[in-house]
């Protein structure tokens, strides 16, 4: 009996030593695993950092090549010009930067749309009335591009009263998902998504065109660089009696190496030169003040792409104005 219940003793111990190996076994693997997760992490993110730091260095060599040229030729760059339309590749060590520099000037400012004033920005009837004429021109009925122009009003100036057809806080707070207004400058044309009437197809057709700047004045567009794509911006810019058709007949008869001079356009191009002011004609020139380094930085096994805004001065500094990680439009 005394032998029997030794041998059960001895049975119940090596199952507790097996079942304690098990344990020991399943922990040690665990362990293990987690280790090679937290190290594949931690290279995941030096990785990605390194991009990163990728990505500003092509800005800053972005910088200093447009720095170059303007100071070369402060009054039209046909060389930064042409470099601003050829996509470029960068091998870096375990990696490749691929991307270019695009001409940011020739795009429509949403935040154009309102006036400055005392307490901040209000409706802006010519800057509205423009707007309105840029969305016909991807044809949008007359009625619905007013609404738009003045629920985009609304959503930058800073007072609380709905101008007609347009949509302030007391809409959209009323909403399943309640927001309120900006009731600043936009800082990215994506907040346009949020307006009452705008639809992600229209957005989508638009936003090669549109592009927010610190400031409500409509910037020039370079008419040296414009392609066909762009000639609603084009049309947007000359006024009511012009439309898309119009603009790109105006791009198709522009002279081989571009315009010596603003007036040249004017004179060889516009009927009716006359009727543009000299304040409208200060919405065309032959260099652009902003640009575009878009980037897709490829290191090891980490992808990062950036879309930086840059704006250059009239003494040649240039800033960066915004700086976008993420898909490249």
């Amino acid at each position: 009996m005394q032998r029997n219940k030794r041998h059960k003793q001895r049975g119940a111990a090596l199952i507790s030593a097996l079942l304690i190996v098990s344990v020991m076994s399943v922990v040690a693997v665990s362990i293990m695993d987690t280790i090679r997760f937290s190290a594949r992490l931690s290279t995941n993110i030096a990785d990605r950092d390194q991009a990163r730091l990728y990505a500003v260095a092509a800005e800053e060599l972005a910088k200093s090549t447009i720095r170059q040229a303007w100071r070369a030729d402060s009054t039209r760059n046909p060389v930064l010009d042409q470099w601003t339309q050829a996509p470029l590749t960068f091998p870096i060590p375990e990696g490749l930067i691929e991307g270019g520099v695009r001409d940011g000037a020739n795009c429509f400012n949403l935040n154009s749309v309102v006036s400055s004033g005392e307490g901040g920005f209000r409706y802006d009837e010519v800057g509205a009335a423009r707007f309105e004429h840029f969305l016909e021109q991807f044809g949008v009925p007359t009625a619905e591009s007013a609404l738009i122009a003045a629920e985009l009003a609304d959503w930058i100036d800073t007072d609380d009263q709905a101008s007609f057809g347009g949509a302030e806080d007391d809409y959209y707070l009323g909403l399943d998902s309640p927001y309120r207004t900006g009731g600043q400058f936009m800082a990215d044309p994506s907040e346009l998504r949020a307006l009452r009437t705008m639809t992600p197809s229209l957005y989508e057709t638009i936003r090669p065109l549109i592009c927010t700047r610190p400031t409500n004045v409509l910037h020039p567009i370079n008419l040296n660089t414009l392609q066909d794509w762009q000639a609603p911006l084009l049309a947007a810019y000359l006024g009511q009696t012009y439309d898309t058709a119009i603009a790109l007949q105006l791009l198709t008869e522009r002279p081989v190496g571009g315009y010596g001079a603003v007036s040249d356009f004017f004179e060889q191009a516009i009927r009716e030169p006359e009727t543009f002011t000299e304040v409208a004609r200060e919405r065309f020139a032959l260099i652009s003040k902003a640009y575009e380094v878009a980037a897709t930085i490829r290191f090891r096994d980490a992808t990062v792409a950036v879309t930086s805004t840059l704006q250059i001065s009239d003494a040649g500094d240039i800033t960066t104005l915004s700086r976008r990680y993420g898909p490249i439009e």
